[in-house]
């Protein structure tokens, strides 16, 4: 017998065995139920849930009914498979709920089919919508029925172009609300958009362009509970710019005449952009009508502008007297402003559990300095007896 013909024979059993086992794994993979399966394939990326309606004829379309959709159209050289595969997910859904729609896309004159798949999915009673529409350099109008979504919780829209706004809006169920890069439209479909908002807790503003109004007011949003305004800071003349009115629900209208609006859900205050003067009366209005209040960061520091401690919080909001418990100071360096503002702080928030104080970069890898400002902190008074103080 041939050598040869001796070492063939175990090379083919063994090939052999492995195409059994493939062979059996693909009919175990085959024979699961309908739900297993479907689950297994809402677990991968979009594009390749789609692939699988070619493994065969039970696969066709299994895909179809996965519960989020993730479809990415910035690269131009796969623009028409986006669009195709967009076409197919949306179509042959029939009646199954979408959870989450992504949509990321580069328009440049698909603006009808943007429209289209947006409105598919509200027709699908999507729960969670998060879209990035890029390289739009002219007004856009998001389709009408966005906007009265009932079954939306979650909108993420992200547009560097003027938002036109359709003259109804009312998200019933919306909780978040996150808008990046837009320019809005004018003063009354702007107010509007913040006036239906009824179960709304987060807002979320993002280097928004507010060049065509003149003031925004966000109310009618009894149930906020964190609100984030993040703006590139350009010099500007005092007059320019937009007002922000934030404004809390009165549960009587005589409290209209003594006091400012309420806001009575809010727990978790942040000022990300600019150092903030603790003496400062508009951020005690906002301390004092903030009761339940429990963190209040000053990402980029607080300081006084004159060191008289007999009118600074005073009175006491009444949130530093049984709730907040958290304060963070950010870009701390430890002159006499910013040293008299912790000091003032820790004398009126009575039932504080933690100050944490961050350092300036710069002084992160000196020790000396670093000593000497722990040595300031810990030499000032803390009314609360539980106050942890902590230096980063």
């Amino acid at each position: 017998m041939d050598e040869s013909d001796l070492t063939e024979k175990p090379k083919k059993q063994k090939l052999n065995e492995e195409q059994d086992i493939v062979d059996g794994n693909r009919k175990c993979l085959r024979n699961l139920p309908e739900e297993i399966l479907q689950y297994i394939i809402s677990l991968l990326p979009t594009k390749d849930a789609v692939r699988t309606s070619i493994v065969c004829k039970r696969w066709e379309y299994l895909w179809t009914s996965i519960p989020n959709l993730d479809f990415n159209g910035l690269d131009p050289a796969n623009r028409k498979l986006y669009t195709n595969v967009m076409e197919r997910a949306l179509v042959l859904r029939e009646c199954s709920n979408i959870k989450q729609f992504t949509l990321t896309y580069y328009v440049v004159d698909e603006v009808v089919l943007v429209s289209g798949w947006i409105s598919a999915a509200v027709r699908r009673n999507v729960q969670e919508m998060y879209i990035d529409l890029n390289s739009l350099s002219y007004p856009f109008s998001l389709p009408h029925s966005l906007f009265t979504c009932v079954t939306l919780t979650k909108l993420e829209l992200g547009m560097r172009c003027t938002l036109k706004l359709p003259p109804t809006i009312c998200f019933s169920n919306l909780k978040s609300l996150i808008i990046a890069y837009v320019t809005f439209w004018n003063d009354y479909s702007t107010r509007k958009l913040f006036s239906g908002l009824p179960v709304l807790q987060e807002l979320d503003l993002y280097h928004c362009n507010w060049k065509n109004l003149k003031v925004v007011s966000i109310n009618s949003a009894p149930k906020l509970q964190s609100i984030r305004i993040t703006e590139v800071m350009e010099t500007k003349n005092p007059g320019d710019g937009c007002q922000v009115m934030i404004s809390g629900v009165l549960t009587n209208v005589a409290e209209l005449l003594p006091h400012k609006p309420m806001f009575n859900n809010l727990l978790y205050l942040a000022f990300d952009v600019v150092s903030v003067y603790i003496d400062s009366r508009v951020l005690w209005r906002i301390l004092q009508n903030s009761p339940y209040l429990k963190t209040l960061k000053f990402t980029e520091g607080t300081r006084v502008a004159i060191q008289r401690e007999d009118w600074i919080l005073n009175p006491v909001p009444p949130c530093f007297l049984s709730q907040l418990n958290c304060i963070e100071i950010g870009s701390y360096y430890g002159d006499e402003k910013q040293l008299f503002a912790v000091k003032i702080l820790l004398k009126k928030a009575v039932i504080l559990d933690k100050i944490v104080i961050s350092c300036l970069p710069d002084f992160v890898g000196d020790l000396k300095k670093r000593v000497k400002i722990c040595e300031q902190l810990l030499k000032l008074p803390r009314w609360s007896k539980n106050c942890e103080l902590v230096l980063v």
